[in-house]
């Protein structure tokens, strides 16, 4: 009875051990101690040790990393070296995770048969794995499609798991909206002062410190960046997950946390501005739009409107009016002469395009695997995963992402759920979104919502074919 009456105390706690390790483990990186991954395999293992104790259940860590992921710094790691894996992190949580649902979850077997499109995912993976067999680095590019498989998809099933009712469906959403408001808020300050508080930990490699140092366009204004590694990976972050807070927004029934929501969203669209990242722009105006114009009570988009034109206006000697005017028009133009870098930016994504075909077109249908393709970086996700994997499995992918676009769209004309009729239509826009934005951006560290947002989809799309809360049955 008296662990029972103290079950929240003892949650409480044993989350504070893990952001106090995850703090400590960060403070020695920063020191450049050569300890990174001793102290990182050594904590591991105490968590490992707490979850096969049992002194944390699976859905308890489940919300709590989903929680903390976006707040830990993207760039805290360990590189082993050239053509081997960077033990970050957010990997280590991943792998965690998905070994406490093994151990405790009594229906892993039931969400594996009810997962949709198992045949295209297994089709991708083989695809991708025949792939690796003829790469130049067979052992590395195997290795990286196990991680493809344990990271997104194992972790896509995981939360398909999860998410059983519509209470475990607001609670990831609140809990989203509310860490990716904390990160965009701490984004803001960034601009504001140009302090980072994530800068003090040491990026695990050159190319990320290299992307950590270049955050600077439009004639010398900051782009933030948050936690994450690049600040259009924080864009696309914040862009995505305005979609759970806008879900919060109209499931919330109290006026404070109402307004409190709706607060999230024009932070993390404020801050989208911030990150300069013509991709996250259009994805926030995809996503957006549809809520602005039907969803919102006119006041708040007055005032809304009033106070960013007074906060553009307040800041006018910082050029944030004069930027924010130039990435709506380069974002929706990329060949506007308006900024020199934005224009640069456009013209070295096509030239990287106009040299990469070439390659690909030697190797189209099986690829080269991971292989280091001489180039510091390849913006441009479907790019890279053809030249990795083929053409063939890019096609399969691209059939994956038309199918969750439609199984959204299906759910939201068929389903009386009003506020989960809604999610869906959300989702199916960020999907659209995800595509282009697909076309023009090669990182990763956003991927998690991706996945978390398409296992959310595929619970409801399947609860909605037979009976359960989210369908009109």
């Amino acid at each position: 009875m008296f662990l029972e009456g103290n079950r929240g105390l003892l949650a409480l706690a044993r989350m504070l051990f893990v952001i106090a390790a995850s703090f400590f483990i960060a403070v020695l990186a920063c020191m450049h101690l050569k300890l990174e991954i001793f102290l990182t395999v050594l904590f591991g293992f105490g968590v490992f040790a707490i979850i096969f104790g049992r002194a944390m259940p699976f859905k308890e860590f489940f919300y709590f990393v989903l929680f903390i992921f976006p707040l830990l710094p993207f760039q805290l790691g360990y590189y082993f070296g050239p053509f081997a894996p960077v033990l970050h992190i957010h990997r280590v949580f991943i792998v965690l995770l998905i070994i406490c649902w093994l151990a405790q979850s009594k229906t892993i077997a039931e969400s594996f048969r009810c997962f949709p499109f198992k045949g295209l995912f297994f089709l991708l993976f083989m695809l991708m794995t025949i792939a690796s067999l003829f790469s130049l680095e067979m052992f590395y590019s195997l290795f990286k499609v196990g991680v493809f498989i344990l990271e997104y998809f194992l972790f896509c099933v995981l939360v398909f798991d999860v998410v059983k009712d519509k209470t475990a469906v607001m609670k990831i959403c609140k809990l989203v909206s509310i860490s990716m408001f904390i990160v965009a808020i701490i984004g803001i300050i960034e601009y504001f002062t140009g302090k980072n508080i994530y800068f003090f930990v040491k990026p695990y490699h050159e190319k990320v410190a290299y992307a950590i140092q270049h955050q600077v366009r439009l004639e010398g204004s900051i782009r933030i960046k948050g936690s994450f590694d690049h600040a259009i990976s924080f864009g696309v972050a914040l862009a995505l997950s305005s979609v759970a807070a806008i879900f919060s927004y109209k499931m919330e029934c109290r006026p404070s946390w109402k307004g409190f929501y709706l607060l999230m969203i024009f932070v993390m669209w404020f801050a989208v501005f911030l990150t300069q990242a013509r991709s996250a722009i259009i994805l926030m105006f995809i996503i957006g739009t549809p809520m602005v114009v039907k969803d919102l009570p006119k006041k708040f988009i007055f005032f809304g409107l009033v106070f960013l034109g007074g906060l553009i206006v307040a800041n006018a000697d910082k050029k944030m009016f004069h930027d924010f005017i130039v990435l709506l028009q380069s974002s929706f133009d990329p060949f506007s002469d308006v900024s020199n870098d934005m224009l640069n930016s456009t013209k070295a994504r096509i030239e990287l395009l106009k040299n990469m075909l070439p390659i690909l077109q030697n190797n189209m249908f099986l690829g080269y695997g991971r292989i280091d393709f001489g180039v510091r970086s390849i913006d441009n996700f479907w790019l890279l995963f053809a030249l990795q994997y083929g053409i063939i499995s890019v096609l399969v992918l691209f059939v994956i992402m038309i199918k969750a676009i439609k199984m959204g769209y299906v759910c939201f004309k068929r389903m009386k759920v009003f506020e989960y009729k809604y999610l869906c239509g959300y989702l199916a826009l960020a999907f659209v979104g995800i595509i282009f934005v697909w076309a023009v951006l090669g990182l990763e560290s956003y991927f998690y919502l991706f996945w978390v947002y398409l296992a959310i989809l595929f619970r409801i799309h399947t609860v909605f074919i037979g009976v359960g809360p989210y369908g009109e049955n």
